[in-house]
């Protein structure tokens, strides 16, 4: 494996997951008006679980991507061989799921479901 697979996967998975979940939600929630939650201890700890496992499964997918299939999710670095392994093995597109643990482990934490 070389430098030149995984630094695109790693800046993509940091740019992907940091921007789409973490600086939107936080810009969105701040403009609307919406304050950082009261602490009410258990939501909030079960929100940043639920997010945890969703980021979990994303990278989990980023880097069967990069290990396996020699590539990187991005359209302009495709892996080069078919991925099923990982979380592939189980689900189409497992991304899809990290991705919606994550934004409900964000609604769980913001109480706002």
């Amino acid at each position: 494996m070389n430098i030149f697979t995984v630094a695109p996967a790693v800046t993509y998975a940091a740019l992907f997951i940091g921007l789409l979940f973490i600086y939107f939600p936080g810009r969105l929630l701040t403009w609307s008006g919406i304050a950082w939650p009261e602490p009410k201890g258990a939501l909030q700890i079960e929100g940043m679980i639920v997010g945890g496992v969703g980021t979990i499964i994303a990278r989990w997918c980023i880097f069967a991507f990069v290990f396996v299939g020699k590539g990187t999710p991005t359209p302009f670095d495709p892996p080069r061989q078919l991925v099923i392994r990982g979380p592939y093995r189980f689900v189409r597109n497992p991304m899809y799921i990290g991705a919606a643990l994550v934004l409900a482990g964000l609604a769980i934490f913001y109480d706002r479901y």
